[in-house]
C-alpha cells in the first residue's frame, strides 16, 4: 500500500468528477492529516512542498456537469432506479 512507503510525505487525489482535491500529509508520529479543497475558486495547499495551487488552474479546459452527477451515475440510476 502507498501509505507504507516511508519516503512518501504527502498523497494527493484530484477528482475527475468535480473540482476537488484531497491531500493526506504524513505526521511525525506516522498518522496522516487529511485536508480537502472544493470549488473552482479554491486555492489548494500542498503542504509537503510549501506551495499553493488554484483549482481553476488544475482544471483548465475541464467542464463538469452542472449538477455534479457523472455520466456513469446517471446510467446506473437509469438502469436500476433502486440503486
Amino acid at each position: 500500500m502507498l501509505y507504507s512507503i516511508e519516503s512518501l510525505e504527502e498523497y494527493i487525489l484530484v477528482s475527475q468528477h468535480k473540482p476537488r482535491m484531497e491531500t493526506y500529509l504524513r505526521q511525525r508520529d506516522g498518522t496522516w492529516s487529511f485536508a480537502y479543497f472544493d470549488g473552482m475558486a479554491t486555492i489548494a495547499r500542498v503542504r509537503s512542498l510549501g506551495i499553493e495551487l488554484a483549482l481553476a488552474d488544475i482544471y483548465t479546459g475541464v467542464t463538469f456537469p452542472p449538477d455534479g452527477e457523472t455520466a456513469a451515475e446517471k446510467t446506473k440510476v437509469k438502469d436500476n432506479p433502486e440503486l
